[in-house]
């Protein structure tokens, strides 16, 4: 049965893309929530669960692009508290220890936190 693609399969195929072409996509949570395996697989990797943290913990560069501002860490706080077992096993892996460290430590950082991170940490 030949269904319509999504643009996230049509993301996956390609040779080479990038975790922020995913997260700028506005169908990524939609296929988070409808259990895309490939789309599961890719995110659940230890690195790209790195990355995601990255995108919520860490201060964006003053000239940084709004999708690093703003889309990437809103998208990328979803995806770590979406509810699918892949990802939430990822999290609590034994490789994204020092992660979950950070995520547990952004809290105690020296005030003023950034507003828009602090937000997507709550």
């Amino acid at each position: 049965a030949g269904g319509i693609t999504s643009t996230i399969d049509t993301i996956l195929d390609k040779d080479e893309f990038s975790l922020g072409e995913l997260l700028a996509d506005e169908e990524l949570l939609q296929e988070c929530k409808a259990m895309n395996s490939r789309l599961i697989t890719y995110l659940a990797s230890a690195d790209v669960i790195g990355q995601l943290f990255t995108y919520v913990l860490e201060e964006p560069e003053p000239d940084a692009p709004h999708d690093r501002c703003y889309t990437f860490p809103y998208i990328s706080s979803e995806v770590l508290s979406c509810d699918v077992n892949q990802i939430s096993e990822a999290i609590f892996a034994p490789e994204s220890t020092d992660h979950f460290r950070r995520l547990l430590g952004y809290a105690q950082a020296p005030a003023p936190l950034n507003p828009v991170l602090a937000g997507y940490y709550a």
